[in-house]
Formats: C-alpha cells, sequence, structure tokens
C-alpha cells in the first residue's frame, strides 16, 4: 500500500470512529473541549493531542476508580475516544508525509527550522562561555537525475528517489530531519552541529550513504545504478549571519536555503558528487 492509500485508509477509518462515539456518555463540558481540540489539531497544532490524551487516560482510571462497575459504560466511551485521538496522530502524521519516499515534506522543516531557532534563543547566553553550537541546513541534490529519467524512464527515477531518500533517512543521526524538498532534492536539518566542521563532516556521511552502493532496478532485466548527490552547506550563526536574525525565524529559514542553494550549485559546477560550504564568494559568482 502506498503512501497515499495508506492515508485514505485511514481517514476513513476515522471518520467511522468519530461517527461512533456515543459524546452523550460524558461529561458535556468536556465533550465540548474534546471537539475543540480536534479542531485545533485539524488546524496543524499537535500539542493539545498529547495534552488531551493524558487527560482521557486520567479520566479512565478515575471513572474505574470512583464508580466500579457502574463507571464500566463511561470508562469504555473514554477509551474509544482514546482510541480516536491516536489515530488522529497516526493520519496527521502519514498526511504530511510525501507519497512517494515517505519523507516528511516543508512544512516538517520548517517546523523543526523553528524549533532550532528557539533552542538557539533559549542557548544564546548560557553557551557564551562555552563552545555554541550551530543551527545547519544542508541541500542535497541527486546528480544527473534528468538523465536517469531520460534514459531509463520515471519508473527508475521514483526507484532512485525511493533509495535515496531510504538510505539519507538511515544516515541521519539524533537532531538530524531529512525532507524531501522538491523534485530530485532533499533538505536537511542540523538540529545541534559544532559549526562548519561538524556540518560538513555530516553531509559527507550522508553523501557518501547515497553512493556507497549501486541501486538496483528492473527493466527488462536487472539492472544497477551508481548514484551521487552533490549537497549545499551552511550554518548558524556563522556565515554573515548575527544573532539578531533569529528575531525573523521565516526570513533566517529563507537565507539559510539561499546560501545552501548557492553552495550546491557551486558543487555541481566543480564537478559534482561532494559537498560545498557556502562562502561570500558564491554571492558575487551569483550577480555576475
Amino acid at each position: 500500500m502506498n503512501n497515499s492509500d495508506e492515508i485514505g485508509s485511514i481517514r476513513e477509518r476515522q471518520e467511522r470512529g468519530y461517527r461512533s462515539l456515543n459524546w452523550n456518555a460524558i461529561d458535556q463540558e468536556f465533550a465540548v473541549r474534546v471537539r475543540d481540540v480536534l479542531k485545533t489539531a485539524e488546524n496543524g497544532d499537535p500539542n493539545p493531542l498529547d495534552t488531551l490524551k493524558e487527560d482521557l487516560r486520567g479520566r479512565i482510571v478515575e471513572t474505574i476508580r470512583t464508580h466500579g462497575a457502574e463507571g464500566l459504560t463511561t470508562a469504555s466511551v473514554l477509551k474509544d475516544m482514546l482510541a480516536y485521538v491516536e489515530g488522529e496522530e497516526e493520519e496527521r502524521e502519514n498526511r504530511g508525509k510525501d507519497a512517494l519516499t515517505g519523507l516528511p515534506l516543508r512544512g516538517a522543516f520548517s517546523a523543526q527550522f523553528q524549533r532550532s531557532v528557539e533552542r538557539l534563543k533559549r542557548n544564546r547566553y548560557r553557551e557564551s562561555t562555552e563552545q555554541p553550537s550551530h543551527l545547519g541546513v544542508l541541500l542535497v541534490d541527486v546528480d544527473h537525475f534528468k538523465s536517469i529519467n531520460d534514459t531509463y524512464g520515471h519508473a527508475v527515477g521514483d526507484t532512485v528517489l525511493k533509495e535515496v531518500a531510504a538510505r539519507l533517512r538511515e544516515a541521519c543521526r539524533d537532531g538530524e530531519l531529512v525532507v524531501r524538498y522538491g523534485g530530485e532534492e532533499f533538505g536537511i536539518i542540523l538540529d545541534s552541529t559544532s559549526g562548519p566542521e561538524g556540518a560538513m563532516h555530516a553531509a559527507e556521511r550522508l553523501r557518501q550513504s547515497i553512493c556507497a552502493r549501486p541501486i538496483f532496478f528492473h527493466s527488462e532485466e536487472e539492472k544497477q545504478l551508481l548514484v551521487t548527490a552533490s549537497v549545499g552547506v551552511v550554518t548558524f550563526p556563522l556565515n554573515g549571519f548575527s544573532y539578531d536574525a533569529l528575531e525573523n525565524t521565516q526570513e533566517l529559514q529563507q537565507q539559510m536555503l539561499h546560501k545552501a542553494d548557492l553552495a550546491l550549485y557551486a558543487a555541481k559546477r566543480v564537478g559534482r558528487n561532494r559537498a560545498q560550504f557556502y562562502n561570500e564568494k558564491l554571492e558575487k559568482e551569483e550577480s555576475e
């Protein structure tokens, strides 16, 4: 089952589950709150679901403890609601994934970027006498992907993208998030790295995970491709950024992505299959 089918199946299950919930069997003030929280979650805020799950678990235990056998019906309804809320979390997680690769999409990238910026704000002064941690952004682009599509067909191209995504996901460590950013391009956030050197080490690790072994596919017979990728790397607070930039997260994200993109295409120009760290000379080259 592909990701789109899985999302549809979960949505159908959730709709049936919602219709079957016995709202009249629980406190009506709490029922209103549950509905309000579910609407908030639909608008993209996952945090209320976590709180609601804990509340439901507590009410189940309290209902049985207080009312014994007489509370079993209410406890059963609350358990159904808990299962429904857990299902909503599952659907939201799948809804935010790329149908081909199963990776998160740009929205997840922006959300993680926001969390990383908030961490930098909190640690800004705490780390003043220590080696500060940095935020890293990587853009990874599959080399010669158009040629792969043109030569072998889009089905093979899809196989390549799925395998590259799987290898990047497997190579990512704690604090590293990979998303499908578009086409044959992937975005990676390094939540806390030691600076340019640490970011470049991560970029090399991820790049090598892609080209370490061939990708096998079936045409008229089994064939294999050795696929490579180029990587653009940028970090904060270096690369011309100051801590004042933390006050505008959206603008900072756009600037870092732009600089990572310049580094990526610099890597392409000098031969591909390499990682390139951003430097100010790339801005001048773009304007010439």
